[in-house]
């Protein structure tokens, strides 16, 4: 799997991208109030952020594949009760290793971010956190 990043610094997406074509994308297009990103989770600890250079993240997913039938998407998170939040979870596995690659958006209701895990043209799942 590789991670691309599409655009400039103020119509970015980001696209993570397996083996088999499985792709998934997230708009990272920054408004104004809310904070995003993505984070790479490998045995309950982060191992790689959106402040993580490309280069890096490359590294720590290099191999993985997704699994296309996991997509968990959490749209009130208890500890951000006071804002809209988001979170969709993705597994990809390598071998008997796992990762969780987990998108995440806390705003205050305005400047939600999209997401799309899809199969070459087949939507798997969609969704704005």
């Amino acid at each position: 799997m590789k991670l691309f990043i599409r655009g400039d610094e103020w119509s970015q997406r980001w696209n993570f991208v397996d083996d088999n074509n499985v792709i998934l994308g997230y708009c990272a297009e920054p408004d104004c109030c809310e904070h995003f990103g993505f984070k790479i989770i490998l045995g309950g600890v982060e191992v790689a952020s959106d402040k993580t250079d490309i280069e890096e993240t490359n590294a720590v997913i290099d191999g993985f594949e997704f699994d296309p039938s996991f997509a968990d998407v959490v749209k009130s998170i208890e500890e951000y009760s006071d804002q809209c939040a988001g979170v969709a979870e993705f597994r990809a596995t390598r071998g008997d290793a796992e990762i969780r690659i987990r998108l995440f958006n806390y705003h205050n209701g305005y400047y939600g971010h999209g997401f799309e895990f899809s199969h070459g043209e087949t939507e798997i799942r969609s969704g704005c956190l």
